[in-house]
Formats: structure tokens, C-alpha cells, sequence
């Protein structure tokens, strides 16, 4: 529901997807036009499910993770 507003964000956005989410359809990260959303940095990975970004060898979740990578190189820290 939220692609019609996604061209409508204005700051820099990290987009965090797992094609295995059981609840969100792929087809529709697949379908839409990232040029077009040029504030939004997609991160579509093959498998995470729903909101269930953990790895090994990280503190903090794997997604907690990529957002402080993301900032850090907006700000040029990184």
C-alpha cells in the first residue's frame, strides 16, 4: 500500500526487503522503478522473512547494522 507514496520521500531512505517475507509479495519490489525513486536506496535480499534480520558475528540485529552503514556514509563517516 505504501508504493504509491514511496516517489513522494524526500530524504535519503534505506529500503530493507527479504524476498522470503510471507507477508509483503516480491513482485512488488521487483516491479517498481528504482531510478525513478531517487531517494531510495534499495536492499533486497534473498532471504530475512519478516522483520527477522539476524546474523552471526553482529552485536546488534543485521539490519540494525545496514542502517548505521547508510548514515554513516551520508554523513561521510564511512
Amino acid at each position: 500500500s505504501a508504493r504509491t507514496r514511496l516517489g513522494r520521500i524526500r530524504v535519503p531512505t534505506l529500503l530493507i526487503y527479504a524476498l522470503d517475507d510471507p507477508f509483503i509479495p516480491a513482485d512488488q519490489y521487483r516491479r517498481a522503478d528504482w531510478k525513478e525513486l531517487t531517494q531510495l536506496q534499495p536492499l533486497i535480499v534473498p532471504t530475512g522473512g519478516h522483520a527477522g534480520f539476524q546474523a552471526r558475528g553482529i552485536d546488534s540485529s543485521w539490519h540494525d547494522y545496514c542502517i548505521d552503514r547508510f548514515i554513516r556514509r551520508l554523513i561521510g563517516v564511512d
